[in-house]
């Protein structure tokens, strides 16, 4: 597998890179598989801080042919997505837009919401592995650099939790800024990565979310490019909403001032360390007393404890809610996943779980589901 080196800031384009923390040998694919675990691959998650806006980021990157292979579901399951979907749709639809250009649909579900609440928008999708998109949408199956006379040929442009995929986010908005027409919109929704680190979160940073996505830096570079923030919106959180508008063609090369985050370093380094003393806690009391036990999420949540020596012998397997990953083996593990509703009935049964702005919801579901059930949290 080659790698990518990232030698500049992918935010300010600074040489000055300074390694800051590494996860070793953690799986590259977040989701699970049917292929045999001998074909499981891992690398190094080698964090850097970028000495000039102190923007946390991956050093060493996934080719995305293999990064994105599998499609896991994200942004499928429970209460907090459906309603980030839906709230987005509406936070479009106050503007009533007769037409969209949406990047990386992925499930198409935004669009399935904004088609049934207004069915004459003009609603074209830029998406790579499309699934399940209604039809009458136009899809271009690619990459929304390699159509960009699309985003020039409308005048609303969408993308939801597309921006912290990118390694290049910069080049990727310069690109879209300068392809979108003056007075178009851009509307984009991105997660909350601040709060998914002091949630403990390691969906927050990985080898798909490879930097730190913070609003402030990237409202920086949005009025850099000529995209001036006409109405936010925070979704609880978990997500920003902006709505940006072009009102002028900038000349190139203008420069960048970023606000520096390099505060952003601690909490991310005392997550990992809390999680490290979790696993060894949570170590602990397996072997103390032996009860059926499970992890839940077959995703980077369960992958992080794993990684960090959670005993895997002493767990029956791993909880999910997407069908898709039902009966299907968790990357760089050899756990089957399963329904939740595995535990119902059980008198005794225990369920790690550590997952961030999903924990009430998930353990609401399982006390729902068996009473009895105990939650290592």
């Amino acid at each position: 597998m080659n790698v990518t080196e990232r030698n500049r800031c992918c935010i300010c384009n600074s040489e000055k890179l300074i390694n800051e923390i590494t996860i070793s040998n953690f799986p590259i694919l977040m989701g699970t598989t049917s292929a045999s675990a001998a074909d499981d691959l891992y690398y190094d998650q080698s964090w850097v801080v970028c000495q000039s806006c102190g923007c946390l980021q991956l050093s060493k990157l996934i080719p995305l042919e293999i990064l994105y292979s599998v499609q896991h579901s994200a942004g499928t399951e429970g209460q907090i997505w459906h309603n980030h979907h839906q709230q987005f749709a509406e936070f479009i639809l106050e503007d009533s837009p007769s037409d969209i250009c949406e990047i990386g649909a992925a499930h198409g579900e935004l669009s399935r919401i904004i088609l049934n609440r207004k069915p004459n928008t003009e609603y074209s999708i830029i998406e790579p592995s499309p699934i399940d998109i209604p039809e009458q949408v136009k899809v271009i199956v690619g990459y929304a650099e390699d159509h960009l006379k699309e985003i020039s040929d409308h005048s609303n442009i969408v993308h939801s939790h597309v921006l912290e995929h990118l390694y290049n986010p910069t080049n990727f908005l310069s690109k879209i800024a300068e392809s979108m027409a003056v007075n178009s919109i851009m509307y984009i929704s991105f997660p909350n990565i601040e709060r998914l680190i002091a949630t403990r979160g390691t969906n927050s940073l990985n080898f798909e979310h490879s930097y730190f996505l913070h609003q402030d830096q990237i409202a920086s570079v949005l009025k850099s490019l000529g995209l001036n923030i006409l109405r936010q919106k925070k979704y609880i959180e978990h997500s920003y909403f902006l709505k940006v508008g072009k009102i002028k063609n900038l000349p190139l090369n203008e420069k960048i001032e970023i606000l520096n985050i390099s505060h952003s370093i601690k909490p991310f380094r005392e997550m990992w360390n809390e999680l490290n003393s979790f696993v060894e806690s949570t170590n602990h009391g397996l072997r103390s007393k032996k009860v059926p036990t499970y992890v839940f999420g077959a995703h980077v949540f369960s992958q992080s404890l794993i990684s960090l020596g959670l005993e895997i012998g002493l767990i029956e397997g791993i909880l999910d809610n997407a069908k898709a990953k039902q009966g299907q083996r968790l990357y760089g593990t050899n756990l089957t996943v399963s329904n939740p509703s595995i535990i119902q009935g059980k008198n005794a049964v225990r369920v790690i779980l550590k997952a961030s702005h999903y924990q009430e919801e998930i353990r609401n579901q399982l006390l729902g589901l068996n009473p009895l059930v105990e939650i290592i949290e």
